[in-house]
């Protein structure tokens, strides 16, 4: 099997909620309403097709070291490093990857549903086989000031079954702790419950908030200092009784807090590290470690989230609720069967390869202007 050639469209998507993040240091980030995301086929000379989805595009220089290109610059390079290509040599694909992050998980999601269709498998099969069928997801509520909005919201989720969430703390303690306070009301004392403050705050501060924010029964904190400062990390983690949760898209990263005892938690996922293939290598390191995983997410539509899941599936190390929450936040998305939510999962596909198709219409009428 040759992959042929190579097709990208541009889709943008509105959330359902306008969300906010604090920044780094401290403050709140940009407010987001709507997304914008690439759909990746690849087409070979047996007629099969892989798809795959670079997430989230305005993201990617958050999460992913690099950019994404403007979509023919991003096109051409697809079809330089793809086309002529056996989809099997995934390793060597990944060794010469020209792209990185988000991009780069694009082509790898493609080539895995290939190898799952020329096979006739669910790609979790390919992965080593179903070992968590019910993996569980939280959802994730975004800062806002508005309690009765949140607690809204939080209502709508818990009837439709969440049992797991995560609040992106870090602008403001005091309203940090009433909306923690709606959260645990809301979601009830059995719920589990995450904060990320996105790291707003230094190691004084981490402190503090952590142990003011402890007695709404918190089950991990995530990102309390800036990304990559190991040593504070280590140093909060030392000084609170709660798991640290932090982001490891590099392994060079999560070798760092792996050697210095700083994390609980690994949080990663399909497009942070740049595909399938090189997450269940950081799987299997944080496995070796002993050091537990949950799946992040940049918030990917219908064909991301298939991904995501089949890894999930595959995998018994997740320990704590992942943020596959993408296709519940936009108010659309560009499968024939969007997936729905139930008891705070989400159902596994079982076709071959991701198991999912894109929805023609929907590519046409969620079209990117300009792409």
């Amino acid at each position: 099997m040759r992959i042929t050639d190579v097709t990208l469209h541009g889709v943008q998507t509105p959330r359902r909620y306008a969300t906010v993040c604090a920044a780094p240091g401290g403050g709140a980030d940009a407010t987001v309403e709507c997304s914008r995301h690439y759909l990746l086929e690849l087409h070979t000379d047996v007629g099969l097709t892989g798809i795959g989805e670079v997430s989230d595009v305005e993201m990617v220089p958050v999460y992913t070291p690099g950019y994404v290109p403007p979509r023919d610059a991003l096109l051409e390079t697809y079809r330089w490093w793809l086309v002529g290509r056996d989809p099997f040599d995934r390793g060597r694909l990944h060794a010469e990857r020209p792209l990185n992050g988000l991009a780069a998980a694009a082509a790898d999601m493609a080539v895995h549903d290939l190898l799952g269709k020329a096979a006739g498998v669910p790609v979790y099969k390919l992965l080593g086989g179903m070992t968590n069928p019910r993996p569980l997801l939280c959802w994730v509520a975004f800062i806002r000031d508005d309690l009765r909005a949140l607690r809204e919201e939080l209502a709508e989720k818990v009837a439709a079954g969440f049992r797991a969430f995560k609040l992106k703390v870090g602008v403001d303690l005091d309203l940090d702790d009433e909306r923690l306070a709606v959260a645990r009301e809301v979601a009830g004392p059995h719920a589990e419950l995450k904060i990320d403050a996105s790291g707003a705050w230094d190691v004084p501060g981490a402190i503090a908030a952590i142990e003011r924010l402890q007695r709404h029964g918190l089950a991990g904190v995530e990102t309390p200092v800036p990304v990559g400062q190991v040593e504070d990390l280590a140093a909060v983690r030392r000084a609170v009784d709660v798991m640290i949760l932090e982001h490891a898209n590099e392994f060079e990263l999560a070798l760092r807090m792996i050697r210095a005892d700083a994390v609980d938690v690994i949080n990663t996922y399909v497009g942070g590290v740049g595909g399938i293939y090189p997450l269940i290598k950081m799987l299997a390191l944080c496995e070796a470690a002993q050091v537990g995983v949950l799946l992040g997410s940049t918030l990917e539509l219908g064909v991301g989230t298939a991904a995501q899941l089949h890894v999930a599936a595959s995998t018994a190390t997740l320990a704590l609720s992942s943020d596959l929450i993408g296709p519940a936040m936009y108010t659309d998305d560009v499968i024939t069967e969007p997936f729905v939510y139930a008891d705070s999962t989400l159902r596994i596909p079982q076709g071959p390869g991701l198991g999912v198709e894109l929805d023609r219409d929907k590519l046409e009428q969620l079209a990117w202007p300009g792409v």
